[in-house]
């Protein structure tokens, strides 16, 4: 650890890669999720330390740029700051490099303390970071995902056993793969570009989601997800232009 960084190297392997050797986006964000919790662990504050606290840090916000996706076998380095606090949410900054120093990824999350059992929201207070501040030079979009007038399909997705994680929810990193799931082929198959996800509420096990799908332009789509009433997460996802 160094300043406000923290820094992990690692191989991209086969098992986390899709049909085109690329990392899904699921196991990226999976990966950029992980070492967040890594660099609260090597300060000697990790799940436990918060959960025997009532309290547990939870997403509610995924933005990122990939450059490119990190290709199976790839050697890469993944790094995490703190980036401040904006009324109840933690801003995390994430970057995904190759061994040679080229920038694949850059992410910036938001996260929240609730607590445990009654999902209660806790305020900042309730946690002091105690790393120095990143100035962030990744400026996405930080204003929620609005609905589009038009919906062009819809369909439905159960919350399996496979896709719920130790907080009793669907794992954040999973809805990238509900997400992409339910595209045709030859738009799931595409390189990723961007990726926001906006999560409202949580989805559990047993519960089946309804989702919405708009075509926002040639490689741009916009999707919502909803468990009854509550409206669970919205996404927009770009793909990488199509090579002429």
């Amino acid at each position: 650890m160094s300043g406000t960084w923290y820094e992990e190297a690692t191989v991209c392997p086969g098992y986390q890669c899709d049909v085109s050797r690329r990392m899904k986006l699921s196991n990226l964000l999976r990966r950029m999720q992980q070492i967040a919790t890594d660099q609260l662990a090597a300060m000697g504050e990790d799940y436990l330390y918060f959960y025997d606290r009532g309290m547990v840090f939870v997403l509610t916000r995924v933005t990122a740029q990939i450059y490119r996706q990190p290709v199976m076998d790839e050697k890469i380095r993944i790094s995490t700051s703190p980036a401040g606090i904006r009324g109840a949410q933690y801003l995390r900054l994430v970057r995904v490099e190759s061994e040679t120093g080229e920038r694949l990824v850059d992410s910036l999350s938001c996260w929240v303390l609730i607590e445990p059992e009654s999902r209660r929201l806790l305020r900042p207070d309730a946690y002091e970071l105690k790393v120095p501040v990143e100035e962030v030079d990744y400026k996405p979009n930080r204003h929620r995902l609005k609905k589009p007038g038009q919906v062009d399909f819809c369909c439905t997705h159960p919350v399996h056993y496979s896709q719920v994680d130790y907080n009793q929810h669907l794992n954040n990193a999973a809805y990238a793969d509900v997400v992409l799931d339910h595209l045709p082929e030859e738009e799931a198959r595409r390189p990723v570009a961007q990726f926001q996800i906006d999560y409202h509420h949580e989805a559990y096990w047993g519960e089946e989601l309804a989702l919405q799908y708009t075509r926002l332009g040639e490689d741009e789509w916009f999707i919502a997800g909803q468990a009854g009433e509550r409206e669970i997460f919205c996404a927009r996802l770009t793909f990488a232009a199509r090579e002429m």
